[in-house]
């Protein structure tokens, strides 16, 4: 891993960066998905770009066990290669996450947080938004099941 972002990581910020403002979208959104698209516990879920772990420990605590590896902008061939079937590539925060100065208090009050959620649930997959988000999920299956 490149130094840089070693040294970043070692700042402790990353946990902190999703409790607040577009953090907290990027968190809400990746759980959102997650629990769509994974299979009831307890499985195994490979965790691409693992960073600090946050969602790790959240995983964990729903009984699936992770991995990690990085570069998700080749999450395609990182998911083939693994021996997995590419399902989708979904964005997380997509367009929404450039709302920096409204997002957390629009994500605060559930009855504004599904007004955000709901439009980006209906355009995560579309190729063309993917690259407006900061970060993308991938998901993939198992090509023995």
């Amino acid at each position: 891993m490149e130094p840089e972002i070693l040294a970043y990581y070692d700042l402790g910020a990353e946990a902190e960066r999703l409790a607040a403002g577009a953090g907290v979208l990027e968190l809400l959104r990746t759980q959102d998905i997650l629990r769509r698209v994974l299979p009831s516990p307890p499985g195994r879920v490979l965790d691409v770009g693992g960073g600090t772990g946050v969602y790790a420990g959240w995983l964990a605590g729903l009984y699936f066990t992770t991995a990690y590896f990085h570069r998700p902008e080749e999450l395609t061939a990182e998911l083939t290669d693994a021996g997995l079937a590419v399902g989708s590539i979904l964005s997380v925060e997509g367009v929404a996450g450039w709302l920096v100065d409204r997002i957390e208090a629009w994500l605060a009050d559930p009855a504004t947080r599904d007004r955000v959620l709901g439009p980006l649930r209906a355009v995560e997959a579309e190729p063309s938004l993917l690259g407006a988000s900061s970060h993308i999920l991938a998901v993939g299956h198992n090509l023995a099941s």
